[in-house]
């Protein structure tokens, strides 16, 4: 028998509804005013939440941004408000948790190009990602679940028939909403794919034709030039039916706003056309949901709504504009092989994708990304062509170069001993093979040439620099006082040079003169992040705990990506003697 849904509970909606109609006012000058000003922005929206509003221009990844949150969270919500408890919620896990419900409310269309975090009071967490997917007050949202919650009841017993023991009602009855199907249909496809799986991660990915030879078994699609496969954490799914694969793919929307990928990011030197080159693990899989594509280009600002999606392998695809030409495809897709070739030298599988696609308004995923300078291609062709008409090692010094760009430091030293070997008078390939390998942990080996190159460029303060660096971490603190002393006084205002040496004066616990050329360095560059962080550390080792706490977070405030400067704030902050 159903439950009758009353009257009285649509009159409390539409009451709420009102509240709810300040709130979205709230959202929508709130972006108009980061738009306009092109700032940060924290406000208040409603008694129950707070927004975190950066603009993309600040080029934060969402990490870095997470971090300036959590500083938020700690240090000024306390304050405003005492005795309540504030859980952090990005926009990306509104999105994941609502975009099975349907359009997100239209006012945050604009978090496209602002990355949006949220501070949830305790009491409204259960409610809170609903509300602001929808934007509405908790009470709209509140009136709304409870007639929903009715329909779902009604439910219940027409889907306990088909639901094995041990399997969330919860679960099964979101897959089934998204389904679109009857319950018989949906119940049937689930059957087929193990119940086991349901609410589990599944994640669509591409493959190369030849992946069908090595697992002839597998769940795929494919077209004529490649394939997409079906796997659950991380384990590839069995099976033929093509409703079978549907069933999959649809709940591997579900999961979207979980994905994480790390790449590599170049950019088309020419402004006017935009085309990019992502390279990196499984990052061509990005494909199969456009809400994915959008993810990876929340950080740029596009006026087209279309783009090209072109893939030859699993471990790169281009983004651009549909309008590109062959001359630029070719340029892009030889520049991608460069790449490749560099970060993943085990080789590929090839295959091609070519397709363009509707960008939608609400990106998913998070992606950890680091761009490719030109440079870095420009030395490659450079020591790729230089081989027959260089002196011998000089091509390898070239290509060092560009490893050093992208930070393969394996190779990059590589590359640097073999030009050494030509060229051991050379001060230049001395110093790169000595700094590259202070980055691979050799700072023996690095301390050799840096002081074979100091030799042969004694006014050079790059190398006093890294030579006292490569000292100081062998453990040799006098000769590292006076390389690093040697490096200031041939660039006294160079901020780095000052605070490595400040760092060097407080490795020998010589705190007052650690203290002044820190200082130093924060009259050229008062945010300078590294100087405030070792003051940090000199005024904690003093018991001068408020003033380290000032500094930790001026640290973190200039670089909230560093691990370093995360956890001094969070050790001094949690340091309460």
């Amino acid at each position: 028998m159903e439950i009758p849904i009353e009257l009285n509970q649509h009159v409390t909606l539409l009451k709420a509804m009102q509240s709810s109609q300040l709130l979205q006012q709230k959202i929508g000058d709130a972006f108009e005013r980061v738009r306009e000003e092109d700032s940060i922005l924290f406000l208040s929206l409603s008694d129950w939440a707070y927004a975190l509003l950066i603009p993309s221009s600040y080029r934060y990844t969402e990490y870095e941004s997470r971090q300036i949150a959590k500083e938020i969270q700690q240090n000024i919500l306390p304050e405003r408000n005492p005795g309540s408890k504030f859980h952090i919620m990005s926009w990306q896990d509104v999105i994941h948790e609502n975009q099975h419900r349907g359009p997100a409310f239209s006012g945050w269309k604009s978090a496209g190009q602002v990355q949006v975090l949220f501070f949830i009071a305790d009491a409204a967490i259960g409610l809170a990602s609903r509300s602001l997917w929808l934007g509405q007050e908790i009470s709209e949202t509140l009136g709304q679940r409870q007639v929903e919650q009715i329909k779902k009841t009604n439910k219940l017993e027409e889907l306990k028939q088909f639901l094995p023991e041990g399997i969330s009602f919860e679960e099964a009855y979101e897959s089934w909403r998204k389904s679109g199907k009857s319950i018989e249909s949906w119940a049937k496809n689930l059957r087929a794919c193990d119940w086991a799986n349901l609410g589990k991660s599944i994640q669509v990915t591409l493959r190369s034709l030849s992946f069908q030879k090595v697992r002839p078994h597998a769940l795929t699609d494919s077209s004529a030039e490649c394939l997409w496969a079906i796997q659950v954490e991380q384990k590839i799914v069995s099976g033929k039916s093509k409703e079978l694969f549907e069933h999959y793919w649809s709940e591997a929307r579900r999961f979207l706003g979980n994905r994480e990928y790390e790449c590599q990011v170049s950019l088309h030197e020419d402004p006017s056309l935009f085309a990019s080159i992502f390279v990196g693990d499984q990052i061509a899989s990005i494909a199969a949901f456009p809400e994915l594509v959008a993810g990876a280009l929340k950080p740029f600002v596009l006026f087209n709504k279309q783009v090209r999606l072109f893939s030859f392998c699993e471990d790169a695809i281009l983004v651009m504009d549909p309008m590109v030409s062959s001359v630029v495809l070719s340029e892009l897709t030889q520049k991608a092989k460069v790449l490749l070739q560099d970060l993943n030298p085990d080789g590929y599988d090839a295959l091609k994708l070519d397709q363009i696609i509707e960008l939608p308004s609400h990106p998913c995923g998070t992606f950890i990304w680091r761009e490719v300078p030109a440079p870095y291609f420009d030395l490659v062709y450079a020591a790729e062509e230089g081989k027959s008409v260089l002196a011998p090692g000089r091509s390898e010094y070239l290509r060092g170069l560009s490893y050093e760009i992208v930070q393969a430091w394996p190779k990059a030293v590589e590359s640097f001993q073999i030009a050494f070997k030509y060229n051991f008078s050379d001060g230049d390939i001395c110093h790169a093979l000595g700094r590259a390998l202070i980055e691979t942990g050799e700072f023996r080996e690095a301390v050799t040439f840096l002081e074979r190159a100091a030799g042969l460029l004694p006014d050079d303060p790059d190398i006093s620099n890294g030579l006292g660096i490569a000292h100081l971490e062998s453990g040799h603190q006098i000769s590292a006082t006076r390389s690093l002393e040697n490096a200031v006084a041939l660039a006294p205002e160079d901020v780095q040079f000052l605070s490595n040496l400040g760092r060097c004066y407080f490795s020998g616990k010589r705190f007052k003169e650690a203290e002044s050329v820190l200082y130093k360095a924060l009259e050229y560059s008062p945010n300078f992040s590294d100087a405030h962080a070792m003051l940090a550390q000199i005024k904690w080792r003093l018991g001068e705990l408020e003033i380290a706490r000032k500094h930790a977070r001026k640290a973190f405030a200039s670089n909230p990506g560093s691990q370093y400067t995360q956890d001094l704030l969070w050790a001094l902050s949690v340091d309460k003697a």
